[in-house]
């Protein structure tokens, strides 16, 4: 049963530990990281990293910052990797408004992506096993979601550690006692489950920006030909908490809304994505005055306006 607005002090605790429990156990391991390579152009500074975020586990990035102290960090995740993005204008902008970039590939997308062989076998419903040619960019990230499971941890939520270990890295980086505000902003239907989990997790980020997030994990079960992938489906997640749930827990930290889908990937209208998220902007009026914001756009609008509201919350710190 969802809680009334006013309960929600008391039932925010036990969602946010069923968020934990469901994409844990998270290993107690430091961050560690190697440069790379490291060009300055046109007052920027950017390097190319390797993380480790585990024993074993090697997560790639791009870090890029101007010149003089940044007045904050945006880090950046995108389904279709960091090589892919780390170049945009708006990146480029923010470093020059003076803010710190960090496009990073979670574990299983971009760089770390498992390839998909040159053919592969289909079984069809009449019994029969066909070679096809994958679609380009295809991955087989079937086989490493459901490996997960038989390992006892998610490939979400070994995603969502991955980045919880990307803000570990920033503030390492960081002067010792410095506060400086970070944000997360997603694109795409598994990075903006990760980021907006991290989130959950997370106070450190005080502000996230998801763009093609599920409206619901429910969804999934209810709809015909849902087609996100399996990372989308953590275990025995619907027992304790739904996506609406976990937008709720990062209140009264800023919640940017971009396009929200339907379980076949297909966007809800504005009225659609209001009504989903109805329950949930009632517990951030309650908490902080203000509904979470909702701007159905293209992903550039929705980066310019995650950009204003660090440089805001850097300005009031």
């Amino acid at each position: 049963m969802t809680p009334l607005p006013a309960e929600w002090s008391t039932s925010a605790t036990s969602y946010r530990h069923g968020v934990r429990g469901t994409l844990g156990p998270f290993p107690d391991h430091p961050v560690a990281w190697k440069i790379q390579e490291r060009r300055e152009a046109d007052g920027l500074v950017a390097e190319r990293i390797v993380m480790k975020t585990e024993p074993e586990i090697f997560i790639p990035a791009f870090h890029i910052s101007g010149l003089s102290r940044p007045a904050g960090t945006l880090i950046q995740l995108d389904d279709r990797g960091a090589a892919s993005v780390c170049d945009s204008d708006l990146l480029v902008r923010a470093c020059g408004l003076g803010l710190r970039v960090l496009a990073i590939d979670v574990r299983g997308l971009g760089e770390v992506a498992p390839p998909a062989p040159a053919t592969m076998t289909l079984a069809t419903l009449d019994g029969r096993l066909e070679m096809i040619a994958p679609a380009e960019g295809q991955t087989l990230e079937f086989e490493i979601a459901t490996d997960s499971l038989m390992l006892g941890r998610s490939l979400l939520g070994q995603q969502v550690f991955d980045v919880l270990q990307a803000i570990s890295y920033i503030k390492m980086r960081d002067a010792q006692g410095t506060v400086r505000p970070i944000a997360v902003y997603a694109c795409g239907r598994i990075s903006s489950l990760v980021a907006l989990f991290a989130a959950v997790l997370d106070e450190r980020v005080s502000v996230v920006a998801l763009d093609g997030l599920l409206a619901s994990f429910r969804r999934l079960i209810e709809e015909d030909a849902p087609t996100y992938p399996m990372t989308a489906y953590p275990f025995r997640a619907l027992c304790t908490f739904d996506i609406p749930h976990a937008v709720a827990l990062i209140a009264p930290r800023h919640v940017l809304l971009g396009r929200v889908n339907n379980g076949r990937s297909e966007p809800l209208s504005p009225a659609e994505t209001t009504d989903n998220f109805r329950w949930t902007s009632e517990i951030y009026r309650h908490i902080s005055g203000r509904a979470i914001e909702s701007l159905p756009k293209r992903p550039e609008e929705l980066l310019e306006r995650i950009i204003e509201d660090i440089q805001e919350i850097s300005r009031t710190q």
